[in-house]
């Protein structure tokens, strides 16, 4: 279950591209956090009219309609 595994993620009510390399956080996590994985690649999808992304993430095909966050780590 720890295994990071490639899922798709849609981000919700955003529309730019969310940066490739972002760490991925539990939505109800608190600072300070543990990331859960990260984004490997982001595009903009013309037939939704929107991003999309895939990402790695802890236990990814067990969390399917979970909400996680997309943040860049500054340090």
């Amino acid at each position: 279950p720890d295994r990071k595994q490639l899922v798709g993620l849609l981000p919700v009510g955003h529309f730019s591209v969310p940066d490739e390399g972002a760490q991925l956080v539990s939505d109800e996590e608190l600072m300070p956090f543990s990331p859960q994985g990260h984004i490997t690649s982001a595009y903009w999808s013309e037939a939704l009219g929107g991003p999309i992304a895939m990402g790695l993430l802890r236990n990814g095909q067990a969390r399917h309609g979970e909400v996680v966050r997309a943040t860049r780590l500054e340090g």
